[in-house]
C-alpha cells in the first residue's frame, strides 16, 4: 500500500518476481560470459603468435592493446606498455605521427623506419590503419633483409661500374 501526503492509501501495489526466470537468465548470461571470455583468450593467443608487433590505438591515439611481439620489441609487458604508453617509435614523427596522418587521410599509412629491437638496429615497415569506431590498428613488419639486399646490390653494381670504367680496353655492352 502506497500512501499519499495525507497518509491515506492511494494505490495498492503487488510485485511478483518469478525467480526461476531470473535464475535461468542469470545462467544464460554466465554461460555467454564464459564463451565470450574463452573466445577472447583464443583471439589473444592467436595475435600473440604473430611474429611481428601489432597494436591498437583509441581515437585519442593512446595505445590500448599490443601483442607479445610488440612487448618483446619494446622490452616490457603489455600492461606496462599500455600504462606507460611506450611507443615502438618515439618522437613526433614516430608511431603517433603516422597514426595522426592515417586518421587525417582516412586511409592506411605505411612508412619504413629504423628502430632498435633487442639491441639491434632494424628497418621496419610501420602501418597504421583506421578502423570503424575511431580506433587504429598498427603493425610493424621487419624489412631489414630487404634493405640489406638493396644495399648489397647497389654496392655490387657500383663495383662492376668501377671495373668497367678502369679497363684500358674498349668495351661495348649490347642488349639482346
Amino acid at each position: 500500500r502506497i500512501a499519499g501526503a495525507d497518509h491515506q492509501p492511494v494505490v495498492d501495489v503487488a510485485w511478483i518476481i518469478d525467480r526461476s526466470v531470473d535464475a535461468a537468465v542469470a545462467a544464460q548470461l554466465r554461460e555467454a560470459a564464459t564463451t565470450v571470455g574463452a573466445e577472447r583468450d583464443k583471439n589473444q593467443a592467436t595475435l600473440d603468435a604473430a611474429p611481428f608487433p601489432m597494436w591498437r590505438r583509441d581515437a585519442g591515439m593512446a595505445l590500448i592493446w599490443c601483442n607479445a611481439a610488440y612487448a618483446q620489441a619494446v622490452g616490457s609487458t603489455p600492461d606496462r606498455i599500455i600504462a606507460d604508453q611506450r611507443e615502438l617509435l618515439a618522437g613526433p614523427q614516430g608511431g603517433r605521427g603516422i597514426a595522426q596522418r592515417a586518421v587525417a587521410g582516412k586511409a592506411a599509412i605505411s612508412e619504413p623506419r629504423h628502430v632498435v629491437i633487442a639491441g639491434a638496429r632494424r628497418r621496419v615497415q610501420i602501418t597504421e590503419t583506421p578502423v570503424p569506431g575511431g580506433e587504429l590498428v598498427g603493425i610493424a613488419r621487419d624489412i631489414t633483409e630487404v634493405e640489406e639486399a638493396q644495399t648489397t646490390l647497389a654496392r655490387h653494381m657500383a663495383a662492376h661500374g668501377e671495373v668497367l670504367e678502369s679497363m684500358a680496353s674498349a668495351i661495348a655492352i649490347y642488349a639482346a
